[in-house]
């Protein structure tokens, strides 16, 4: 407030004093009055110019940092929301100090104060108290603060102090279960006189944010190595001794999966990945009947491709939801010099089906999905086995892991899918004979092939 100029003494004076002081006293007790409420607390301010002034006005509607004070006192009560599906609490304002926890979407949290940078924000909210990174948390509003010399009703004085601690320095429950995963007593730069906290009114949730509520830039990839198998069992109605009759192969190689997952939205998932089992073979033993005359070995891999859009709601630290998408599916066998033995697919999928999943405070993280596949279109090579006039397929994946870093956690990923195809009319694929047996190629017309890869692998998934 701008003071006023000072005036020169007036006859008047006295008769303004005399009316000025009969004005103010009733004011003054009335204001007394507001301020105190009928509990003697102070009461949530609710005035707009005030509300704006802790924005920062339209330049800075979104975050309201600059208002936020840099030092801690019993003043600085304002309230945010986690914005993000979960942010790690850090013992100090950067990602190299120990974490202390976590706080999830929607928490109410009070932040006590911001760095000198303005990119982290101190917080203190379910359960644990520490840093996080300012573009996780919406401000809300400004709390009521305390009355003038920052006093705290002592019947509500929560101080860092008033809790018990195990020796990890982990916050206890009343029930002696720890709060949160990380250091948390004792390396505070405040004194508990700073540190205490008013536990007043809670603020109206701002709006759902259109955009995503992702942490980071939402991406999640990942990659592991292993053992897999591949598998073919294939049947026909040919005639005669024949190796078209019935035929297996079922090699083991290295397993390789990869992917990457995108949190477009807040409740939209956009994954892509990659399985496969390379560096297989099988050997077909010797046998002049059927025209191998020396044992042959084939190379086989196989792989999956498949792009899915994962629909997932909250609950907590796990989700629930749904996936549809498309899968791309090969099997690969090296063609044999006498006719072909093993025919290369290529199969396109539709895939829907469901998922879970769950990210604990602790560390452990695991996911599972198992859906339908419906097979659309399929080509072979070097022929064929005639028409596709049916066919289905299933896959199951399943997670399991431990973060050993907030953006790294190394993980044991299975994967299995299978496909069951059936065919009819006249194939190209026919088993032929040399000239001097005088025997003439034969075929089939109807058969069923069964397909299947999987695998497991170690590796390590991020968040970024």
């Amino acid at each position: 407030m701008t003071p006023s100029p000072r005036r020169r003494a007036s006859p008047w004076s006295p008769f303004a004093l005399a009316v000025g002081v009969a004005v103010m006293v009733p004011c003054a007790a009335h204001a007394q009055a507001d301020e105190a409420g009928s509990d003697g607390e102070a009461l949530p301010v609710d005035d707009e110019s005030l509300i704006e002034r802790t924005h920062g006005g339209d330049a800075a509607a979104d975050s309201g940092v600059e208002a936020i004070p840099e030092k801690a006192s019993r003043a600085s009560n304002y309230q945010g929301r986690i914005r993000s599906e979960y942010a790690e609490v850090m013992a100090g304002p950067g990602a190299a100090y120990l974490g202390r926890g976590r706080v999830y979407q929607n928490d109410t949290v009070r932040i006590v104060r911001r760095n000198e940078g303005g990119d982290w924000l101190e917080i203190d909210g379910n359960g644990v108290r520490g840093w996080v990174r300012t573009r996780y948390v919406e401000i809300t509003r400004a709390a009521a603060v305390a009355g003038a010399g920052g006093a705290v009703d002592a019947g509500r004085d929560r101080r860092q102090t008033n809790y018990a601690y195990d020796k990890k320095g982990r916050r206890l429950r009343p029930d002696g279960t720890p709060v949160g995963s990380g250091e948390g007593a004792g390396d505070s730069d405040e004194t508990p006189d700073e540190a205490s906290e008013d536990d007043g009114e809670v603020a109206e949730p701002a709006p759902e944010p259109a955009a995503s509520t992702r942490a980071g830039l939402g991406l999640a990839p990942f990659v592991g190595v292993g053992v897999g198998q591949v598998r073919r069992v294939f049947d026909s109605n040919v005639e005669g001794e024949s190796t078209l009759k019935h035929q297996t192969a079922q090699p083991k190689g290295l397993a390789l999966s990869l992917g990457l997952d995108w949190d477009a939205l807040k409740y939209l998932r956009v994954g892509a990945r990659f399985d496969g089992v390379f560096l297989g073979s099988t050997d077909i033993p010797a046998n002049a009947a059927l025209g191998f005359d020396k044992p042959v070995t084939l190379d086989i891999s196989s792989w999956q491709a498949g792009l899915d859009a994962l629909g997932r709601y909250p609950l907590g630290p796990a989700w629930v939801g749904g996936y549809a998408g498309l899968r791309l599916f090969r099997q690969n066998y090296q063609e044999t010099k006498q006719y072909p033995l093993f025919l290369t697919n290529t199969l396109w999928s539709a895939a829907f089906g469901g998922a879970a999943g769950v990210d604990l405070p602790v560390g452990f993280v695991a996911a599972a999905r198992g859906g339908y596949c419906l097979p659309l279109s399929l080509s072979q090579d070097p022929a064929n086995a005639g028409k596709m006039t049916g066919g289905s397929g299933f896959e199951v994946g399943a997670m399991a892991g431990w973060r050993v870093h907030p953006k790294v956690a190394v993980t044991a990923e299975l994967f299995f899918a299978r496909s069951k195809l059936e065919f009819g009319g006249e194939s190209s694929q026919s088993q032929t004979f040399d000239d001097a047996s005088g025997r003439e190629p034969i075929g089939y017309d109807q058969a069923r092939e069964t397909d299947t890869i999987q695998g497991l692998t170690l590796g390590a998934r991020g968040a970024f």
